[in-house]
């Protein structure tokens, strides 16, 4: 009884260390800290290794990802936040992307993938939204991508 009541005391403490960490935050950083606390369950230890912001972000595309993770109520994702009663929105992703940011995540395991963070914008909504990248961490395709969208940076 007592190790049960103590993983859920720090698993409570953990959530409101993020929310407290998110409060004042840009929304971008808001998106990739819930995908983060999202992801830690399924790799523990979840953490940034590097992020940085793309210097052509209207050059990303939707070749270039994977599952799009996020609650959206305008536009469609692949995967929902569980808990969440909102859900994904019906219109599809609008490309070019005004605004994009790379990170190399890592896990306890040593894992490593790339994740987008991604404005994507229309005439009347925008959203944050987080997209896993299509190819594994490392591979050329991956490589070629970031240099693309002048992310690059965020591997070396």
């Amino acid at each position: 009884m007592l190790p049960t009541m103590f993983l859920v005391l720090v698993a409570a403490l953990v959530v409101l260390i993020i929310i407290v960490a998110t409060r004042g935050s840009s929304p971008r950083d808001a998106a990739l800290s819930r995908y983060l606390t999202y992801f830690n369950p399924i790799v523990q230890g979840v953490r940034v290794a590097s992020f940085v912001h793309a210097t052509h972000p209207t050059k990303f595309t939707a070749e270039m990802s994977g599952p799009v993770v996020g609650n959206s109520s305008f536009y469609r994702t692949d995967v929902r936040y569980s808990g969440d009663a909102s859900g994904s929105g019906l219109r599809p992703l609008p490309y070019p992307s005004s605004d994009v940011s790379c990170a190399l995540l890592t896990g306890s395991t040593d894992k490593q993938w790339i994740v987008f963070v991604v404005l994507h914008e229309d005439m009347y909504n925008a959203d944050w939204l987080v997209h896993e990248a299509r190819t594994t961490w490392p591979s050329d395709e991956l490589r070629a991508a970031l240099d693309v969208i002048g992310c690059s940076e965020a591997v070396q």
